[in-house]
């Protein structure tokens, strides 16, 4: 796709199969989760930039006092994503998920552009949970551990069970 423009993108998103259409501001991808959201993915080409901005906005507010804590999360779960990242907003608390193709020569294909989408519904399905969390009264750490267990359905008052176990038989030792 050398010569880029949002027509021939949603042209290439439909023909892979998925719900889009062309807007002002991009194209806008309607990403159905197999868990808990359903949120519009927008592909924009940023021609100043040579740049495919691939972004899942607005996926949880954080409340300002638990900013600290979902900035922390933020970074440990960026450590370990490999394709786009999550984004915290300090001035709002708006977290999405982000990422960017760089353009300049070598253009884009369809088929890139769905890898990314397909890493951004991963990564916010795998991860949304441990924002929603937030303020429940587990660290950082403890919700990423139970993002990152596959196939977990772990409640929080399971978690909160087994963690209280793992700490009173710390400390009795």
């Amino acid at each position: 796709m050398k010569d880029i423009t949002i027509e021939r993108i949603t042209e290439g998103l439909k023909g892979a199969g998925l719900s889009c259409m062309a807007t002002e501001a991009g194209v806008v991808v309607a990403l159905t989760s197999r868990k808990e959201y359903e949120n519009p993915l927008l592909v924009r080409h940023l021609e100043e930039r040579q740049v495919i901005s691939i972004v899942v906005p607005n996926l949880h507010s954080v409340p300002e006092a638990l900013r600290p804590e979902a900035a922390e999360l933020v970074t440990r779960i960026n450590f370990q994503t490999l394709i786009g990242n999550f984004e915290l907003d300090h001035a709002d608390g708006e977290v999405r998920f982000s990422h960017a193709i760089p353009v300049r020569e070598a253009g884009v294909k369809v088929s890139q552009i769905m890898q990314v989408i397909g890493c951004a519904a991963w990564s916010v399905d795998r991860y949304l949970g441990a924002f929603r969390r937030l303020g429940a009264g587990l660290s950082a750490r403890e919700l990423l551990d139970a993002a990152d267990r596959p196939g977990s359905e772990v409640s929080l008052d399971d978690l909160r069970r087994a963690l209280e176990d793992e700490d009173h038989e710390s400390h009795a030792a």
